[in-house]
Order: C-alpha cells, then sequence, then structure tokens
C-alpha cells in the first residue's frame, strides 16, 4: 500500500455509510416517477410527451450539474457537498408534495435533480479518501448497491403507499426524512482527513478553495479531453442509460398499459430488475476489482446484450413480447447499472488525484446525458405514434430510439477504448507502468493508423 494512501478504520465505514445513505436517499427520490408515472398524469392532466418532461428536466439537470458537482467536491470536499445535497432534495420533494400546476412541479423536479446531482461524485471521493485503492472496485459497487435500495424502496413500498396516503403526504414522507438525515452531516464526521492532501502525484499544484473561473474551466477542458476520460465518459453513456430510463420512467407504464399486466405484476418486475442489480453490484465488483484487465471486455458485452433487448423489443411483431421474453429482457437490463461502475475505476484510474471528482462528474454526465435523451425520445415518438397505432405498437417503436442511442454509444466507446488501449501499449513498449497490462491483438492499430 502507497504510504499516501489511508488505512481502513471504524471511522471509514462510518463515513462511507453515511454517504451512502445520502445516495441512497437520491436514488429513491429520483426514482419515485417510476410508480407514480400513471398517477402523474392524472394529477397534473398531462400526457406521455409532458410525463417525459419530469424526467428530462430532473435528468438533464442532474447530467449538467455532474461537472460543476465534481468541482465543488474537489474545493469543499464530500461532506459539505453532501450536506447541500440532502438539503436541496428534501426541499424539493417537499414543494412537488404540495404544488397545485404542472409548470411549479417542474420547478420543483428540477430542484431536486440539483440535489441528486451533488451526491454519487461525494461518496465516490469519500471512497478515494478514506480507503486504499485495492478496495475501490468493490466499494463503488456496493455504493451502487445503496442506490439500488433506494430503487427497491421507490417500487413496491412507494406503490402500495401511494392509493393509501396520497399523493401529498407520500412526497412530503420522502422530503421529510430527507431533512432530518441532514441532521448527520451537520456534525464534522465526515471532514477530508488529513491524508487526502497528500496527492499521488509529485510536487501537486496548489488548490485552492477560493472561486477561480478559470481554473475551474482548465479543470474540466482536462478531464475531458484525456483519452481515459472520454472512455469513461461513453461507458457510462451506453451502459447504464436503457436500464436507468426504463427504471426511472417508462418501465411501469410499458408493463401496465402495453403489456396489459396489473400494477403489483409490473411493480414486481421491476423489483426482479433492481434484485439482479444488488446480486450483479457484487459480481462485478468482485471482479473487476481482481481482473481489471477485463474490465472493459465485460462492459462490451454487457452492451451488446442491452442493445439485443431493445432490439428484441422494436423487431416483435405485435410489441407484446411473452412474458418468459419479458423476464429475460429485465434480467439483463439489470445489469447495466452494474457494469457502469466501470466508468468510475476508469476516472480512478486516469484522472489525476486533483481533479477527481471533476473527472468523474464528467464520466457521470455522460450515462444520464444519454437517459436524458432516451426519455424523451421515448415520450415524443409515443405522442408522435399513439394516434395512428396501439398503445402496444407505440412502444414498439419508441424503445427503438433507445436501441439507437445505445448503438451509438456502443460506437463511441469502442473508438475510444481502442485509442486507450494504443496509449497504454505504447507506455509499456517505454518502460512506463499504466493502469492495467495490455496485450496487442490484431484490432491495435499503430499509433499513425488512429485518427
Amino acid at each position: 500500500m502507497s504510504s499516501a494512501e489511508p488505512s481502513v478504520t471504524m471511522r471509514s465505514w462510518f463515513v462511507w455509510f453515511a454517504g451512502a445513505g445520502v445516495y441512497l436517499l437520491a436514488v429513491f427520490n429520483r426514482s419515485t416517477l417510476g410508480v407514480a408515472g400513471p398517477d402523474a398524469m392524472i394529477k397534473f392532466g398531462i400526457g406521455p410527451g409532458q410525463l417525459s418532461v419530469f424526467v428530462l428536466l430532473q435528468v438533464g439537470v442532474y447530467a449538467v450539474m455532474q461537472i460543476p458537482a465534481g468541482l465543488l467536491v474537489d474545493r469543499f470536499g464530500p461532506r459539505k457537498v453532501l450536506l447541500a445535497a440532502a438539503l436541496t432534495m428534501g426541499i424539493g420533494q417537499l414543494t412537488f408534495a404540495f404544488v397545485p400546476s404542472y409548470g411549479l412541479a417542474l420547478l420543483a423536479r428540477g430542484v431536486l435533480g440539483c440535489g441528486d446531482a451533488l451526491t454519487y461524485v461525494s461518496v465516490l471521493r469519500l471512497l478515494t479518501s478514506w480507503f486504499p485503492g485495492e478496495r475501490y472496485a468493490m466499494l463503488a459497487s456496493l455504493s451502487g448497491f445503496f442506490g439500488m435500495v433506494g430503487n427497491v424502496l421507490a417500487t413496491v413500498p412507494l406503490a402500495m403507499l401511494l392509493p393509501v396516503a396520497g399523493w401529498g403526504p407520500s412526497f412530503a414522507t420522502a422530503a421529510i426524512i430527507c431533512l432530518v438525515y441532514a441532521l448527520i452531516l451537520v456534525r464534522p464526521g465526515t471532514v477530508t482527513p488529513p491524508y487526502l492532501q497528500l496527492p499521488l502525484e509529485q510536487d501537486p499544484p496548489t488548490r485552492t478553495k477560493n472561486f477561480d473561473l478559470r481554473a475551474m474551466l482548465r479543470d474540466v477542458r482536462d478531464a475531458a479531453t484525456l483519452t481515459g476520460g472520454r472512455l469513461s465518459f461513453w461507458v457510462h453513456f451506453t451502459t447504464m442509460s436503457g436500464s436507468a430510463t426504463f427504471l426511472l420512467l417508462w418501465g411501469f407504464p410499458y408493463l401496465t398499459e402495453a403489456l396489459g399486466y396489473d400494477r403489483a405484476l409490473a411493480s414486481a418486475l421491476l423489483m426482479l430488475m433492481v434484485v439482479v442489480q444488488l446480486g450483479l453490484a457484487v459480481v462485478f465488483g468482485w471482479f473487476m476489482g481482481s481482473r481489471p484487465d477485463l474490465r472493459m471486455p465485460l462492459v462490451i458485452v454487457t452492451c451488446l446484450l442491452n442493445l439485443l433487448v431493445w432490439v428484441t423489443f422494436t423487431a416483435w411483431p405485435d410489441g407484446r413480447p411473452p412474458f418468459p421474453v419479458v423476464i429475460a429482457a429485465i434480467t439483463v437490463m439489470a445489469s447495466g447499472g452494474p457494469a457502469s461502475a466501470v466508468a468510475f475505476m476508469l476516472a480512478r484510474d486516469y484522472q489525476p488525484r486533483q481533479r477527481l471528482s471533476t473527472g468523474t462528474g464528467y464520466a457521470n454526465a455522460g450515462g444520464w446525458t444519454a437517459t436524458a435523451l432516451c426519455s424523451v425520445a421515448v415520450g415524443v415518438v409515443l405522442d408522435l405514434a399513439g394516434a395512428r397505432t396501439g398503445v402496444a405498437e407505440s412502444y414498439r417503436w419508441a424503445f427503438g430510439t433507445i436501441a439507437l442511442i445505445t448503438a451509438l454509444g456502443l460506437g463511441r466507446l469502442l473508438v475510444w477504448w481502442l485509442r486507450s488501449r494504443r496509449e497504454l501499449l505504447a507506455l509499456q513498449v517505454s518502460g512506463g507502468q499504466g493502469p492495467v497490462v495490455v496485450r496487442r491483438h490484431r484490432f491495435d492499430l499503430p499509433h499513425s493508423e488512429h485518427h
């Protein structure tokens, strides 16, 4: 273990657990419309296209805020940013619970997205600050586990609570939990440890907490132009967007309206997806930590299988695949979230320590940009096709847009993976050591053949 890396103590586990709890609440709040979408359409008198704007706004704000969130964490530390996140989410959700109009509900959802955006980057920075590098892969996956628990709480329990308690009390309860949880973060128990002030690089540049727009923009540019940074962006873009779109918004309406399943069965299927994610998060975390050289092959296989799911939904003749096919598709989709953790491992491996959170935010923006694109594309196609086709046929064409966006992401992912391999091979030839050891294959073109 490097002398600059931390040792694990009970305090380390407490700090991580406290931060991961904020992420659990963030994913719960983010996922509520996955089962409350039909109720929202009735409450606000809106259609599928307008419903998709909720997710577009929240996810769009989340994606846009990722790089600012990383900059804030790099300069002010994860505890303060997580405290701001919990308070912002509580205020946004409390407003969403009681607003009377669609426009105000959109504003509240945007506020919620701002708070949500601050969480995961902060949790990953806690891992880097409080745990040694060899534990990062497993703990990053386990942090995702907390998010999946939030997904569980936003499926069956919320679906059961809404008809009983009603819209306002259900969402107000979620808001109050966020505000109360913020009290944990008021304590300085998650303050940045002294060893975080010793970056892994020699002679690190002096960091300042003063607002320096030029330095921030330089950090963003450097994070985004790094080959490993580009690769992390497209890995996250491609792995998680389809499954996130299904879980966050369109899965529940698809299962109930297009396939005719009742609310209990639809909720159970979404729960199945989350449970499979939980299991795969542990398996993938162990695998990626022990075999970092196989991280990208795992990502590529996952992306190909998920692309096959969306092509299957699109190509099925009447738009109503049989139940076993739906089960298989949901199981495959569940692999996207756990595989997306590779993006953050790439950010940790390739980004310098002093801009690690900025690079992590850039990677995280990839998946949520794609999720926003998928969500609004599905809503637009449903609106356009709904007047001319049945509900199942409409979803068939709408899911085709997810297939196209996934294919686009996979193409860019392969380009940047090959470029990353080329740089690592050149580094190995010169006697240097990269984050992983690679072997040359026929598809590894010489340096001059890549453009």
